[in-house]
């Protein structure tokens, strides 16, 4: 069962990258003053992942760094942060290799860009269809 289902999986993430989109980036401040700026990438009206960019540094951040010092009032133009991803966004890989999350019943394909891992993209574990992250639709609609 485990031998075909991971190379439909990346084939699946491959064939769909060319209708990914950027989402409406948010940010959301804590209170001991890291800043988190997140742009969500889209497939077909969903979330397939969360982004996370840094402002000061004006660049897209490895999964696993969620926000930067710099506290609430720090300037951060979200427009021109959505522009910057977006032009990235052609340059996005596919890595051929893949996990499965046992609890999401799903294969998970990461996706890098300049040899950082920004994204993973779940997909069923039939191989066949992506599958939303519901967790991040959820944030990106209670902040945008």
């Amino acid at each position: 069962m485990w031998e075909k289902e991971p190379t439909l999986a990346i084939e699946l993430v491959k064939k769909a990258k060319g209708d990914f989109f950027i989402g409406n980036p948010f940010k959301r401040a804590h209170p001991h003053g890291r800043v988190e700026v997140k742009i969500p990438l889209m497939y077909n009206g969903f979330v397939l992942d969360l982004i996370h960019f840094d402002p000061i540094a004006w660049s897209v951040l490895p999964k696993g760094i969620p926000g930067v010092m710099g506290g609430s009032e720090l300037l951060i133009d979200l427009q021109k942060i959505k522009e910057e991803v977006e032009n990235s966004l052609k340059d996005l890989m596919v890595l051929e290799g893949v996990e499965f999350r046992e609890p999401e019943d799903a294969w998970v394909v990461p996706c890098a860009f300049k040899k950082l891992i920004i994204a993973h993209i779940r997909v069923s574990a039939d191989g066949r269809a992506l599958v939303p992250d519901y967790h991040a639709t959820s944030e990106m609609r209670m902040n945008v």
